[in-house]
């Protein structure tokens, strides 16, 4: 039971950072691939291989509040590639997308405004996010997702996050 409410927790967050975050973005007519336009918060960072291919996020937000971490970047692209990622963690380490993580660790990746992936104890697709630094104000760390297909999004085949690096402030 304690697994499933982490799990729960942890996407509720996910999912309302996405929510604030797609709701004051403005969409980009700029070549995709990753990283389109500037970067609106440039104190804090998020970049991976996206399939791939060089992805970084435009747009970083972080919170840290009642023990959930919650880390979303969105790539400015046309259309938007959002990753949300939360967990509960204990402090410095590394933390799997697994049953038996007590961290509740999940990811969600949203193309557009329809298309969706996860990695979630739960439901399947797999990842890990290492905490190399984790306090009242930053967090630093590392992460790799395979997200499957969200059923009744029309998402199809999987994407995988690749050396990613993030380092935000709350």
């Amino acid at each position: 039971m304690k697994h499933r409410l982490l799990s729960h927790v942890s996407v509720a967050g996910a999912l309302v950072v996405v929510g604030l975050i797609a709701s004051g973005c403005k969409s980009s007519t700029e070549p995709g691939g990753g990283g389109c336009g500037t970067n609106s918060t440039p104190t804090q960072s998020m970049s991976a291989q996206l399939d791939g291919k060089s992805w970084a996020s435009n747009l970083t937000q972080a919170s840290f509040g009642s023990g959930v971490l919650s880390i979303t970047g969105q790539d400015n692209c046309t259309p938007n590639n959002f990753l949300t990622f939360a967990l509960v963690p204990s402090g410095t380490g590394t933390y799997n997308v697994s049953a038996s993580d007590f961290s509740g660790l999940n990811a969600i990746m949203l193309v557009g405004s329809t298309n969706q992936w996860t990695a979630a104890p739960f439901s399947g697709g797999t990842g890990s996010v290492t905490l190399t630094t984790i306090n009242s104000t930053s967090a630093i760390g590392t992460f790799n997702f395979t997200l499957i297909p969200s059923a009744g999004t029309g998402a199809t085949g999987n994407h995988t996050f690749s050396s990613g690096s993030f380092n935000v402030k709350f």
